[in-house]
Protein backbone atom coordinates (compact mmCIF):
# COMPACT_ATOMS: atom_id res chain seq x y z
CA UNK A 1 0.00 0.00 0.00
CA UNK A 2 0.84 3.56 -0.19
CA UNK A 3 2.45 6.18 2.12
CA UNK A 4 -0.79 7.02 3.52
CA UNK A 5 -1.35 10.67 5.74
CA UNK A 6 -4.89 11.52 7.62
CA UNK A 7 -5.92 15.21 7.85
CA UNK A 8 -8.40 15.91 10.37
CA UNK A 9 -10.52 18.73 11.37
CA UNK A 10 -9.51 18.74 15.11
CA UNK A 11 -13.59 20.88 14.91
CA UNK A 12 -15.31 18.07 13.67
CA UNK A 13 -18.10 17.21 15.98
CA UNK A 14 -19.16 13.68 17.44
CA UNK A 15 -20.68 12.30 14.08
CA UNK A 16 -24.64 10.18 14.18
CA UNK A 17 -23.82 6.27 13.27
CA UNK A 18 -25.50 6.47 9.95
CA UNK A 19 -22.74 10.05 9.01
CA UNK A 20 -19.52 7.86 10.28
CA UNK A 21 -20.66 4.45 8.45
CA UNK A 22 -20.96 6.38 5.29
CA UNK A 23 -17.68 8.38 5.51
CA UNK A 24 -16.33 5.23 6.47
CA UNK A 25 -17.56 3.36 3.62
CA UNK A 26 -16.68 6.15 1.06
CA UNK A 27 -12.89 6.18 2.19
CA UNK A 28 -12.66 2.42 2.19
CA UNK A 29 -14.15 1.89 -1.28
CA UNK A 30 -11.76 4.79 -2.37
CA UNK A 31 -8.63 3.19 -0.46
CA UNK A 32 -9.57 -0.34 -2.25
CA UNK A 33 -9.41 1.44 -5.56
CA UNK A 34 -6.30 3.31 -5.13
CA UNK A 35 -4.58 -0.12 -4.10
CA UNK A 36 -6.51 -2.21 -6.83
CA UNK A 37 -6.36 0.65 -9.67
CA UNK A 38 -4.15 3.40 -9.41
CA UNK A 39 -0.82 2.05 -8.79
CA UNK A 40 -0.15 5.26 -5.92
CA UNK A 41 2.73 5.91 -3.95
CA UNK A 42 1.28 8.65 -1.63
CA UNK A 43 -2.48 8.72 -0.39
CA UNK A 44 -3.99 11.65 1.47
CA UNK A 45 -7.41 11.89 3.49
CA UNK A 46 -8.29 14.95 4.07
CA UNK A 47 -11.96 15.69 6.35
CA UNK A 48 -13.01 18.89 7.66
CA UNK A 49 -15.49 20.72 9.08
CA UNK A 50 -17.03 23.97 7.38
CA UNK A 51 -20.31 25.00 9.53
CA UNK A 52 -22.59 22.74 9.30
CA UNK A 53 -20.77 20.60 6.58
CA UNK A 54 -18.16 17.60 6.15
CA UNK A 55 -16.00 18.36 3.50
CA UNK A 56 -14.03 14.55 2.71
CA UNK A 57 -11.34 14.45 0.27
CA UNK A 58 -8.93 11.46 -1.18
CA UNK A 59 -6.30 12.30 -3.11
CA UNK A 60 -3.65 9.93 -4.57
CA UNK A 61 -0.58 10.19 -7.07
CA UNK A 62 -1.26 7.15 -8.95
CA UNK A 63 -2.09 7.17 -12.68
CA UNK A 64 -5.22 7.90 -13.17
CA UNK A 65 -7.98 7.50 -15.57
CA UNK A 66 -9.37 8.38 -18.79
CA UNK A 67 -12.86 10.23 -18.13
CA UNK A 68 -13.78 9.58 -21.88
CA UNK A 69 -13.90 6.22 -21.17
CA UNK A 70 -15.42 6.01 -17.30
Amino acid sequence: MANTELVLDTKTPKLKSEVATTLYRVVQESLNNIEKHANATNVTVFLKRFGDVLQLIVTDDGIGFDVGNA
